[in-house]
């Protein structure tokens, strides 16, 4: 099974989906046939098309193509939850956007 039991340094997982930034892992065409909506009644705010994966005890990683950013964080134990809801996850997340709104 392709994926499974995973191992990566935060540092390297950014720097793997970043490809997805650049062109290099998913062409522009396809980044943008992908952040086309599909649903019209979503809890996500409209024009925030974000994509990732939820790793086991709160682990995550997050590319954002409109802001060209990248957030990984893996976690130095096991955390409840998936990153989703994860409370040291999220504020991380909300630090970084903090950080990029008052720059």
């Amino acid at each position: 099974m392709p994926a499974v039991t995973g191992v990566a340094s935060a540092a390297d997982l950014s720097r793997l989906f970043s490809l997805a930034l650049d062109g290099t892992l998913i062409g522009n065409s396809t980044l943008e046939r992908i952040s086309t909506p599909t649903l019209d009644d979503w809890h996500l705010e409209r024009g925030k098309f974000v994509f990732g994966h939820p790793g086991y005890g709160c682990q995550f990683v997050l590319v954002d193509p409109s802001n060209q950013l990248t957030i990984a964080y893996v976690a130095n134990g096991l955390k409840t939850g998936t990153a989703e809801v994860c409370t040291t996850y999220m504020r991380l997340q909300r630090a970084v956007y903090d950080s990029l709104r008052d720059s």
